[in-house]
């Protein structure tokens, strides 16, 4: 893609094919490489552009740099929605994936000015966005590229440095895809997928690529090969000081999420929020109805919990705040379709997916949504850990990480030896060197759960996933909002008490509905109303009933994909076990190991495919989708 300025001094973004508008769509996956002598950038940042486009109404583009080549990926959007594009000035460029938030005024003049500015300019102003983001900023007459990661490290942006080059992309399937990176699996990076269900730190699960950590600039000069890199922000890691819950700024605190709401709704003009039966979604909800928005939601059915209470809920909360829904119902049969095998390539296997029934939303976002209201940034903020969690030790004993534990029996018997013991060693090094930054009580978890698993584990449905077809917009991701909510003691988060506290001083109204959350109904106590009461009655009684007659009411039907997967898998792999992995395809067990090693061999081989760019054979036949197993 090459384009010309009639006016030199004006920086130009640029939309997609067929747009003449002049304001570009938005960046959600960007690249950039400079490689050894021999090798020819533009072609390398092609194939890695390449393999990041994924559907039909995505398009990609390259552009050459001096030594090297940057390149994105856009969803296609239409150009009224999000305004900032990729943009050009003088040969300079600056492309953006995610969601950035301006300080003030306009992104999209934020923006220009930017890529007008040259690079130390540039990297003192793109610190000062909130959101989640990351930028790559390239100065034309310096010569200097500039990454910036969004304060909390939430948007993906992937590193290969290795001898004199460097790649970074938003997606780890660019990396294999560039030529200079094999499929080879990362063993902490795994062990700890495995245990905790989330990678930690800046490990991934690609050997030899790390994720550039949050809040960091990184200026490259290609001419020396020289990479510099520094923190802009530190995470409050001060003792929180708030201990009692009359003291909790629950105004400040809501001041500051209709803020980051306002600055959303200014980059489109259709929004849709996902709505849940829980605490989060409920404050969204209020936050967004106080500010007028939006004008519809997407309901998901959560069936195999408190007989689809999540759903029902939700339902009522959009008929009595006069909001249109559209519901999705539960199906039984999702991880055998060939959606869920969509949702592999797009999370890139990052979590634990299979019998979840949150990636069944990936199949309903669409581009003509234009944007989704994504809950509250990305879960823990006013919430406990969801554990027990008043020290490290009791963290450990909720996962179950013994090493007779089924999990880490089922990964000795589908792992060679060798790659078991990397595993369990890696993990075990880094939970330690992770876990060393925190106080080890109930703060130190809070925040531990927080970085690893909200950056890891929640937030790769909307910024991996989602993100391919609209702008995921996720309140509660500006620094000050984080500033204020650490400082909240964990102990006053126990029994929803921050999420009561919030709705009964600010939205009353939102307390007229239960709540569903880990699975339990909760209501405000005592019952704000009669009409709460007669709501929950019916499901509260089921539920005492289902605790003393325990009964089946949903469950997934078994999955064909992993099925095939699990069938296929590539048995003389050097990673594997050879006769354990034979022993777990022709069994006919259904123990707690064999299951668990089933589901360790399907992500392992699931994540090769789909770092190899072999995604169509993670889709079953017709056969298998239907159950006719041989």
């Amino acid at each position: 893609m090459t384009s010309t300025d009639s006016n030199p001094d004006s920086p130009r973004s640029y939309g997609g094919p067929g747009d003449s508008s002049g304001e570009g769509p938005v960046e959600m996956k960007v690249a950039a490489c400079f490689l050894d002598a021999g090798l020819e950038p533009t072609v390398v940042m092609a194939s890695m552009t390449e393999s990041m486009r994924l559907f039909d109404h995505q398009f990609q583009a390259t552009y050459r740099v001096e030594r090297g080549a940057i390149g994105h990926v856009s969803p296609g959007l239409p150009s009224g929605v999000g305004g900032w594009g990729q943009s050009e000035h003088r040969g300079n460029r600056l492309l953006v994936s995610g969601v950035p938030l301006a300080p003030g005024g306009s992104l999209t003049s934020v923006l220009n000015a930017i890529v007008a500015s040259n690079y130390q300019d540039a990297a003192s102003m793109l610190q000062c966005l909130d959101g989640v983001f990351a930028a790559v900023f390239w100065d034309a007459l310096h010569h200097r590229l500039v990454a910036v990661t969004d304060a909390f490290g939430v948007q993906p942006l992937y590193m290969l440095r290795a001898g004199r080059s460097l790649l970074l992309a938003s997606e780890l399937r660019a990396m294999c895809a560039s030529g200079l990176v094999r499929v080879e699996l990362d063993a902490a990076g795994w062990g700890q997928f495995f245990t905790v269900g989330n990678t930690l730190g800046n490990a991934t699960l690609l050997a030899g690529i790390s994720r550039v950590p949050p809040a960091t600039i990184l200026e490259y000069d290609p001419r020396t090969d020289h990479l510099a890199s520094r923190t802009y922000w530190n995470f409050p890691d001060g003792k929180p000081d708030i201990t009692a819950i009359d003291r909790l700024p629950s105004g400040e605190i809501v001041d500051l999420l209709r803020h980051d709401v306002r600055r959303y709704a200014a980059l489109t003009d259709s929004s849709t929020l996902l709505l849940s039966g829980g605490f989060d979604s409920r404050i969204l909800l209020s936050v967004l109805r106080r500010e007028g928005l939006p004008s519809r939601s997407l309901v998901l059915s959560h069936a195999n919990e408190a007989e689809g209470a999540d759903g029902r809920f939700a339902m009522r909360i959009a008929r009595h705040s006069g909001l249109a829904y559209s519901f999705v119902p539960t199906r039984s049969d999702y991880y055998s379709s060939p959606s869920y095998a969509d949702y592999l390539v797009q999370n890139e296997v990052a979590t634990p997916s299979l019998y979840l029934f949150i990636p069944q939303l990936a199949e309903r976002i669409t581009p003509d949504m234009h944007a989704i209201w994504d809950g509250l940034f990305p879960g823990f903020t006013l919430n406990e850990a969801g554990y027990p969690a008043d020290s490290f030790q009791s963290f450990l004993r909720h996962k179950s990480l013994a090493a007779d534990s089924p999990q880490w029996t089922a990964m000795a018997r589908v792992f060679a030896p060798g790659v078991y013991a990397d595993m369990r060693h890696g993990f075990e090094e880094s939970f330690r060197r992770e876990v060393d930054g925190y106080p080890d009580d109930a703060d130190g978890v809070w925040r531990f759960t927080f970085r690893n698993r909200g950056r890891h584990r929640i937030a790769p449905n909307p910024v991996k996933v989602f993100a391919n077809h609209v702008l995921p917009f996720t309140p509660g991701s500006s620094r000050r909002y984080w500033e204020v909510v650490s400082r909240i003691a964990a102990p006053l988060r126990n029994a929803h008490g921050v999420y009561l506290r919030i709705l009964h001083e600010h939205f009353p109204e939102a307390l007229e509905v239960p709540f569903i959350s880990q699975g339990r109904i909760v209501s405000a106590a005592p019952w704000t109303s009669l009409r709460a009461f007669r709501t929950a009655a019916p499901d509260l009684v089921r539920q005492l009933l289902g605790s003393r007659l325990p009964r089946r009411y949903f469950d997934w039907a078994p999955s064909a994909i992993r099925d095939v997967v699990v069938a296929n898998a590539e048995v003389d792999h050097p990673d594997l076990n050879h006769d354990g992995v034979h022993g777990v395809i022709r069994s006919e067990r259904t123990d707690a190991v064999t299951e668990a090693a089933r589901s360790v061999l399907f992500y392992w081989q699931a994540w090769r495919w789909v770092m190899e760019g072999s995604r169509d054979r993670l889709q079953p036949q017709p056969a298998e989708i239907l159950g006719e197993r041989a």
